[in-house]
């Protein structure tokens, strides 16, 4: 019984010390990820409640989203809000897998710091798709008149949700090239590219909806704004006469 007690002990603390490891591998993945100017997306930072998704901060990509210049270090647990100091180049976006075949309602919670500046007259654009070569469509808001501290979620605050059907996209190289989406730089000195490769073999994807929050062609500077969550749930069909898209 001794030798069996040993046995099993040894076996215990084999098992604590490769957690552990695993433990330790995943902290350190997720720090050198981190280490570039742009925000990577972490894993579970979600809530599925019945048929809506709620997908907090750290499950965002977000453009300069690690310089402490324009946004706000992402702190604490994993529903921590985002916030903008100033951009005059905003992208955020996130991703999940969804059903194929249904239609699903996405969009973003927000609010306006009450020092908020910038989004005078000034279109936020929530923009959707499905699978990474998928074609956009969009809904366009303006904050400006907005109460400051309120929270909204966007575009719903207009009655105008943006509602996008779960098709399951096939990749294509020869109609799927390659994207590329040239950031502002910081300063004149520097500059960034974020590269999108679409997938060029002849299989099915998984049927996932792409989304984000998207102000990049005014080129104004803006802040104050804290997002609280995207969120993805089911709804009913849209009617295909009030869709907007974009290629």
């Amino acid at each position: 019984m001794k030798k069996g007690t040993q046995e099993e002990k040894k076996k215990n603390t084999q098992e604590e010390t490769q957690e552990e490891k695993k433990k330790n591998t995943q902290e350190e993945t997720k720090e050198e990820q981190q280490k570039g100017p742009h925000r990577v997306p972490e894993e579970n930072a979600f809530q599925t409640t019945g048929n809506k998704v709620e997908i907090y901060p750290r499950g965002f990509k977000i453009t300069w989203g690690n310089d402490e210049r324009y946004w706000k270090k992402l702190e604490g647990e994993i529903k921590c809000e985002a916030e903008l100091k100033q951009v005059s180049w905003l992208e955020v976006a996130c991703s999940t897998k969804v059903e194929s075949g249904k239609t699903y309602k996405v969009g973003f919670e927000v609010s306006l710091k009450p020092d908020a500046f910038g989004w005078k007259d000034v279109d936020v654009y929530v923009m959707a798709k499905v699978g990474k070569s998928g074609k956009y469509i969009y809904k366009k808001f303006q904050l400006h008149n907005v109460e400051k501290l309120t929270k909204i979620r966007i575009p719903d605050a207009l009655n105008e949700p943006l509602k996008i059907k779960a098709t399951t996209p096939t990749s294509d190289k020869s109609k799927s090239p390659k994207s590329e989406v040239t950031s502002p730089p910081p300063d004149k000195s520097k500059s960034s590219k974020i590269k999108a490769t679409s997938p060029t073999t002849g299989k099915k994807e998984s049927p996932e909806i792409h989304f984000g929050l998207y102000e990049v062609w005014n080129k104004k500077w803006k802040g104050g704004l804290i997002i609280k969550h995207a969120f993805i749930e089911e709804t009913e069909p849209a009617d295909p006469k009030n869709e907007s898209s974009s290629s």
